[in-house]
């Protein structure tokens, strides 16, 4: 059995495991969204030249109407002025209204005809113009769509290099964590980062000495402290709710809240400094480096690892 002592190293280190595959594993869910959010074409609209929407219909009407009105007065007056009695002044009317009819399909096909054609020029050179107008910018934006799709490309590439590597660290990271619990000192209902950082805890803090319940000197042991506090719902099991409830939680999971901040922070980090090293890609290949602070992270990480369980195979 382990001496109080040891017990605090072994829970420190089991602890320190944990926090990292939990590093490992947001940095890595954060930088694989991160990936598969680059190199997305946006929809461009393609440019349409606008229909002239002059009517010849409407050019016969605007051009006939004033047409008829203006032949039909002069008619109107020139009839008028040769009547002598009440027939021939009907007779004018009739005559007015003839050449009113005339004038309207007369002045509206010739006048009308020939403002349409006016007007259409006017109306085609203009859409012409705007078409152009489009077609530029849509020029512009399939440019530097295809300039930002080329750099997020070798963005990706360089993503996929710092997630291999931090896959790897995750990996030799569980495995090392499997390799500590397997020397069956706590018992496997404990072995998760909730049980380990609380009952790291209690013998931290002195307010327990062994795992278990101590007959000889009536220490109640840490398991019995845990699952006390369990059953008071003091333990919270989600990591997202202790990281958002840190001023609630801190009372009963110390360790673990504050644990967890250097770790969220860590992640923060991590992922701050890979997007400084994919701000520096220019689009190629050729100048991509994987982020130093990853590398040094992992080296880190794996040297506490090795140094932990070189401590755990003297002891065992």
């Amino acid at each position: 059995m382990m001496k109080d002592k040891d017990l605090q190293k072994y829970l420190a280190g089991v602890f320190a495991i944990e926090l990292n595959v939990f590093v490992l594993n947001k940095t890595i869910s954060h930088l694989t969204r991160q990936h598969n959010s680059l190199a997305r074409h946006n929809k461009l609209n393609i440019p349409i030249r606008g229909e002239p929407k002059t009517s010849l219909f409407n050019c016969f009407i605007g051009a006939g109407i004033p047409s008829g009105i203006i032949v039909g007065l002069i008619g109107l007056i020139t009839e008028w002025n040769r009547a002598n009695n009440l027939i021939d002044y009907i007779a004018s009317l009739i005559a007015a209204v003839i050449y009113a009819v005339e004038g309207l399909v007369v002045g509206g096909l010739v006048v009308g005809f020939i403002v349409f054609l006016i007007l259409r020029a006017v109306e085609n050179k203009r859409l012409d113009e705007e078409f152009k107008e489009r077609v530029e910018r849509y020029d512009a934006e399939v440019k530097r769509q295809n300039a930002r799709i080329a750099r997020e490309k070798a963005q990706q590439k360089s993503l996929v290099n710092e997630i291999s590597s931090l896959k790897s660290r995750l990996a030799q990271a569980k495995d090392s964590l499997a390799c500590a619990y397997s020397y069956d000192i706590l018992a496997p209902e404990y072995r998760n980062i909730y049980a380990v950082s609380s009952i790291h805890g209690y013998l931290a803090k002195g307010r327990t000495h062994c795992l278990e319940f101590n007959e000889e000197t009536g220490d109640q042991g840490a398991y019995n402290i845990f699952e006390n506090e369990r059953r008071l719902d003091r333990i919270i099991t989600n990591t997202e709710d202790i990281i958002d409830r840190f001023d609630q939680v801190v009372q009963y999971q110390q360790e673990l809240a504050v644990g967890l901040q250097e770790a969220t922070r860590k992640v923060d980090s991590l992922c701050a400094n890979v997007n400084t090293q994919l701000n520096k890609i220019n689009g190629s290949v050729s100048n991509m480096e994987q982020c130093q602070n990853v590398i040094a992270y992992n080296t880190e990480c794996a040297a506490r690892e090795l140094e932990f369980m070189n401590w755990m195979n003297i002891w065992c």
